[in-house]
């Protein structure tokens, strides 16, 4: 109702000096409560549009010669082509929108509310959720050939925040080897951290094992299942010998299985961390491609030797994701 009025004064319809319709009148044309016009009459009062004259009513006390207005240019009829084209988005951080299936999504929703509504005022776990660590860690073991139990799992609101809580886990000024060209976001965390970035080189194989044994890092971070950003696929014999070098210096590998899941052709490729027999492998995944970005679920599965510190670490920040 206020704005109906201001945008009325503005085109010239009302023009100062003219009466509006009394409170009782205009709320009942309308079906309202004449609070509501109360309320809209004293918000335009304040801003200066209408005036009160005592025994009178209320009256218009705009006059729009008094402001000058900036037009809003027209459309173009080039942008209006633009707009009617169909456009492909390749970036990789998005989802296409049109293919979620929305319509299920909202009924689990109320039905997980109308089932554990009542657990909405907890706080919840550290790690996450047990129920939905559990889920994970089968689903993973099914899908990806991951080995881990559900307290190994850490949810986090997206990577970047398990990779923070990852590099606490670590003493600070440590190497890390990392993939060249690789995921800037991820390097930037580690260079935040105070994280020593040693570049190790890609090539059609992975990447390459002799210049991580020249280089001797603490850390190597990888994407073997879809190398970012040239795309290719790490081959077993250079899995191999990346666990044999991380078991052999009492190393650790950080594995970023952002979109493992995701094959045009044949089965999903078996996870680093499937392979490991010495628990040097650290496995993260996210839920932003499968599902939704806006969601900030991923989840972290830590090797046993990194548990209790993991642990601590992650109770300092609580739960980063809502547990419902």
């Amino acid at each position: 109702l206020y704005q109906y009025f201001k945008e009325n004064m503005h085109q010239g319809r009302i023009q100062k000096g003219m009466k509006l319709p009394s409170k009782r009148l205009l709320a009942s044309q309308l079906s309202i409560s004449q609070t509501t016009v109360e309320r809209a009459y004293e918000q335009l009062a304040a801003e200066g549009y209408i005036v009160s004259k005592p025994r009178s009513g209320w009256f218009a006390d705009y006059n729009d010669s008094d402001f000058v207005h900036s037009k809003m240019p027209s459309t173009s009829p080039i942008r209006k082509a633009q707009e009617n084209k169909q456009w492909i988005d390749f970036h990789y951080g998005n989802v296409d929108s049109s293919h979620f299936p929305f319509s299920a999504w909202r009924k689990s929703m109320v039905n997980s509310l109308d089932q554990y509504g009542h657990e909405l005022y907890r706080s919840g776990n550290a790690l996450g959720e047990l129920e939905l660590r559990t889920l994970i860690a089968e689903y993973l073991y099914q899908s990806r050939g991951v080995n881990c139990l559900p307290e190994q799992v850490i949810i986090g609101a997206g990577n970047p925040v398990l990779l923070q809580i990852l590099c606490q886990v670590f003493e600070p000024n440590i190497s890390i080897g990392y993939e060249d060209p690789g995921f800037p976001r991820s390097r930037e965390i580690f260079e935040a951290n105070r994280m020593n970035i040693l570049p190790i080189p890609v090539d059609d194989e992975g990447i390459c094992i002799q210049k991580i044994q020249e280089q001797q890092p603490n850390l190597v971070y990888v994407t073997p299942s879809h190398q970012f950003t040239l795309g290719t696929i790490m081959t077993i014999n250079r899995r191999m010998q990346l666990l044999k070098w991380a078991a052999e210096n009492q190393s650790f590998i950080i594995e970023d299985d952002y979109d493992g899941e995701f094959r045009y052709t044949g089965q999903p490729i078996p996870s680093l961390q499937g392979l490991d027999q010495h628990n040097r492998v650290i496995y993260m995944g996210t839920f932003s491609k499968s599902l939704l970005p806006s969601l900030r679920i991923s989840y972290m599965i830590l090797p046993s030797p990194l548990l209790k510190k993991g642990h601590e670490i992650t109770s300092l920040y609580k739960q980063t994701v809502s547990c419902h």
